[in-house]
């Protein structure tokens, strides 16, 4: 199982628990400051099949840009084993994959954190996990310059 897979599973994992250990609590709109460049939500605006197992995706990306908040972008995906992934362009080299890795390695390791912590009682609330779980995937995110 590749790392996104993983996090996908540790993600629902974590949602399972704390639905299991705290009552739903009413939804709040929020207002977070991301950082610059951060793409918020992806959809589908376009499909282009090439074959039976890889298709183009024109998605319309939600970001955080300024000047540009919505961006169309083309992606690849390709179907194996019966599931579809999208289709990454090859890093130049395994230096430049490395911090990436690093960063989503650290982002599993805030989710099976924080779901652990659930089971043992530590958090008063769905809240406070999530704020833990958030903090802690913060620390994955490198800081920009200024």
């Amino acid at each position: 199982m590749d790392l996104g897979d993983q996090l996908k599973a540790a993600r629902s994992n974590l949602q399972t628990t704390i639905d299991q250990k705290f009552k739903p609590e009413p939804t709040r709109s929020l207002r977070v400051d991301a950082p610059p460049n951060i793409v918020l939500t992806a959809e589908v605006a376009a499909l282009r099949q090439i074959s039976p197992t890889l298709v183009e995706l024109d998605m319309r990306l939600y970001t955080t840009k300024q000047n540009s908040p919505t961006q169309i972008v083309t992606w690849r995906a390709v179907q194996t084993s019966g599931a579809w992934k999208i289709e990454l362009p090859q890093c130049a080299s395994p230096d430049i994959a490395a911090p990436l890795k690093q960063r989503f390695q650290m982002v599993l390791d805030a989710h099976l954190t924080v779901a652990a912590a659930i089971n043992k009682g530590e958090f008063a609330s769905a809240t406070d996990a999530r704020a833990a779980l958030l903090a802690a995937q913060r620390r994955a995110i490198p800081t920009q310059p200024r």
